[in-house]
């Protein structure tokens, strides 16, 4: 059975207009669905279990679309056009003592006077192993930084304050109540994003210099690893489109040929997870290799994992190109590192200490570092963080270079992406002053690359670093 509360908001037409168009433009409802078909069933699960029915109430659900859903015949409906104001308020006055197995309040505490007795509320109504999911936006997320500083100028009648996830984990400390905080934002690396990577390795050359390293550097480890084992299990963390992957599975399968083979991946990016799965589905000796796929950021994973309280162990991890996007550098190696099993390896490739990318990030670390990226960790504060938690590892670095000349032609598209995403900004010469872009350019020129032939050839070499179980 379900329940749904209309939203605070007024049903005024220019309203409805501008937030439709505000999904259409965000993906916001792409993300939120990636979430909740890739954390949510295992806590469904778990709530339903032994129950001969369940209760679900919606919080501020918008627009419905039952009469489309054929599939939701079998499910009663109470509707309940109010607020959640006037909703706890009709629930008291009759007092009702119905319970719910799982409430949703997605994106609506910003309507409410008192998120904190709002919540407290619909909690009061969850049966036993039931669950409350809030979605709201992140702490540090562009809506935040908006509301935070013309807070003045923005909040009205229907929204005095910008909630947020700190906000409410805040508050649930406060009480001592648990909660499991899994931010759907970091599935949402949008179409724009995924091109641009997809322009920056058309142009970098980077995954046939990855590729020498696996070619140069797996054999001997697979047959170490793999030795009298009758399964192996891989884990990818941050696996983009799949290329490297499918190569990393293919010579995994050459020195095992007789050995079944299991495959995890975790990626934070519909886009590049439909090109890996399409990737899959036209390379034939993947096809009797079971893939699980995980749609969520590499600490959603660690997350869910520890919430389940069962983790799956594996032969081989690899984090290639990821590291820059983690909260914490310790607590991801850590965590990762205790998934291995015995004799396994967790390789991890990054850019190399003193690289071109390395001297533009930490040159200009204050400018570039303000988004998805907010530190940009070499092979140094890699191994640094190796030798604090005392693991053992190996390093092996890999020269690669590749053409910048066009980064210094204002008119040319493939230099304007390229320095698109060497800064990770959307727009290099709108997003940073004129004397940003001229330090940088100069940087890059000087600093980060060298001159051949009149051509300006960055540094890009590469770090492979193996650490043991």
């Amino acid at each position: 059975m379900a329940s749904s509360l209309m939203s605070l908001v007024n049903d005024d037409s220019r309203y409805q207009k501008c937030f439709q168009l505000f999904l259409e433009r965000s993906s916001e409802h792409q993300c939120m669905r990636d979430f909740i078909h890739n954390v949510l069933p295992d806590i469904l699960a778990s709530i339903g279990n032994g129950k001969s029915h369940l209760n679900v109430i919606g919080v501020g659900s918008g627009a419905v679309l039952v009469s489309q859903k054929p599939g939701l015949d079998y499910i009663k409906f109470t509707w309940n056009q109010m607020t959640a104001i006037e909703f706890e308020e009709h629930w008291k006055v009759k007092k009702m003592t119905k319970k719910a197995d799982f409430i949703h309040m997605i994106q609506m505490l910003y309507y409410v006077k008192d998120p904190g007795a709002t919540m407290s509320f619909f909690r009061s109504l969850l049966d036993k192993n039931g669950k409350l999911l809030l979605i709201l936006v992140s702490g540090e997320s562009g809506w935040e930084k908006l509301w935070r500083t013309y807070r003045n100028q923005l909040c009205n009648t229907e929204i005095s304050q910008c909630v947020t996830t700190g906000d409410i984990k805040s508050l649930l400390d406060s009480k001592g109540e648990s909660v499991m905080a899994v931010d759907p934002k970091t599935t949402c690396y949008d179409d724009t994003r995924a091109q641009s990577f997809q322009f920056y390795l058309q142009h970098s050359g980077e995954h046939a210099a990855i590729l020498q390293i696996l070619h140069n550097i797996l054999p001997g480890e697979f047959k170490r690893i793999g030795v009298d084992k009758s399964s192996l299990d891989v884990l990818g963390v941050g696996s983009g489109g799949g290329e490297v992957d499918v190569q990393i599975l293919t010579l995994l399968q050459s020195t095992f040929p007789a050995v079944p083979i299991t495959t995890d991946i975790v990626e934070g990016s519909t886009p590049l997870t439909d090109n890996f799965k399409a990737l899959v589905a036209k390379t034939p000796n993947l096809q009797k290799i079971p893939f699980a796929w995980h749609l969520m950021s590499s600490e959603n994973y660690e997350t869910q994992v520890k919430a389940k309280g069962d983790m799956k162990k594996f032969d081989f991890i690899q984090m290639i190109q990821m590291i820059y996007y983690v909260d914490n550098l310790a607590d991801t190696i850590t965590f990762y590192q205790s998934l291995l099993k015995n004799n396994g390896r967790l390789m991890i490739i990054v850019e190399e200490a003193n690289s071109g990318w390395d001297i533009l990030w930490k040159t200009y670390k204050k400018e570039l570092a303000v988004d998805d990226i907010t530190d940009y960790p070499s092979s140094a504060e890699v191994i640094a963080c190796l030798k604090s938690l005392d693991l053992k590892y190996e390093e092996h670095a890999t020269p690669n270079t590749f053409d910048i000349t066009e980064c210094f032609n204002p008119s040319s598209q493939t230099g304007k992406s390229l320095l698109n995403f060497l800064t990770a900004k959307s727009n290099f010469y709108e997003s940073l002053t004129p004397e940003i872009r001229a330090g940088i350019l100069d940087l890059l020129r000087n600093k980060c690359s060298t001159e051949r032939d009149g051509r300006v050839i960055f540094n890009n070499t590469l770090s492979c670093i193996l650490v043991s179980a």
